[in-house]
């Protein structure tokens, strides 16, 4: 495990006119390997746009519960998570599916 991700989730504040904002707070800084699961395209509003689904296997990290609402930053680029899989509910790895945003 050789990369290190950010594991992020949201957080409500407000700007200095009070208006409600979401902005993101780091959850747990961890060493992860990156497995790319490949590309797929689909049309959103008439152009055609290419997703990016990956997978990041890391260590299971007890009193820690990632969820598919918080995003995974790594390497300036910022991931959806779509699934986390505690392999076989052993508490050992986990697999965090994910999708690049744009």
């Amino acid at each position: 495990l050789r990369n290190t991700i950010v594991i992020q989730y949201p957080t409500a504040s407000q700007n200095g006119i009070g208006e409600a904002i979401e902005s993101w707070a780091t959850l747990i800084t961890i060493h992860a390997e990156k497995l790319t699961k490949g590309q797929t395209e689909k049309v959103v509003d008439g152009a055609r746009v290419a997703e990016s689904d990956v997978t990041f296997r890391t260590r299971y990290v007890p009193g820690t519960t990632i969820l598919p609402t918080h995003r995974i930053s790594f390497n300036g680029l910022v991931y959806e998570i779509t699934n986390v899989d505690n392999v076989g509910e052993r508490n050992r790895e986990l697999l965090i599916s994910a999708k690049l945003t744009q």
